[in-house]
């Protein structure tokens, strides 16, 4: 693999359980490596973006953002 991407958070406060073993193993093997978030729409753009930054401080060349529209459903009875 020439890059490897895993989540790191999600939201306002989520902080993914495998994302510091994630980071690990990439650097342990050399493999270039980036960390995402995973956007909630309803939640605070702000919040959840210093959360990223703060939870993901390092020397990233990258840091990537998952945006993703939520699918509503209307159930008619």
């Amino acid at each position: 693999l020439p890059f490897v991407y895993y989540k790191a958070t999600d939201g306002e406060d989520f902080i993914d359980s495998q994302f510091g073993s994630n980071q690990d193993e990439c650097d342990e093997v050399g493999m270039p490596h980036a960390p995402y978030h995973w956007w909630q729409e309803l939640e605070n753009p702000e919040i959840q973006a210093d959360f990223f930054v703060e939870t993901t401080q390092g020397t990233y060349k990258k840091r990537i953002v998952d945006v993703e529209p939520r699918v509503y459903f209307i159930i008619f009875n």
